[in-house]
């Protein structure tokens, strides 16, 4: 329905706003104060995906986007965008494109 549309994009475009500042869902859930549980059927139910695959999407985009575009260093971009340690950037990169933050870099310098 309507209301669940309005929603799920309003938690897109908090996603966008605000993945540097938080990667859970709860975050997100407390800055449009429902539940995450809530949230959660709303995304899957109007998107087909659920809320921290967007979430991880977006903050992929943005990873990619850094390493490509940026001076910083892996290190400034792991938390830059709320990683605890390079290590954890380093494997949610890896577990998501399949390459190292220095492969997707060394990728776009060619």
């Amino acid at each position: 329905d309507r209301h669940k549309e309005e929603m799920a994009s309003r938690f897109i475009r908090l996603v966008e706003q605000n993945v540097r500042s938080s990667r859970k869902v709860e975050y997100y859930a407390s800055l449009m104060n429902i539940t995450p549980k809530y949230l959660s059927v709303v995304i899957k139910e109007t998107t087909g995906r659920n809320a921290s695959a967007w979430i991880d999407d977006y903050t992929l985009a943005v990873a990619r986007h850094l390493l490509r575009t940026s001076g910083m260093t892996i290190q400034q971009i792991s938390y830059e965008l709320g990683f605890a340690t390079p290590s954890h950037f380093s494997k949610f990169i890896k577990d998501n494109t399949g390459l190292t933050p220095k492969g997707i870099r060394s990728r776009f310098e060619e």
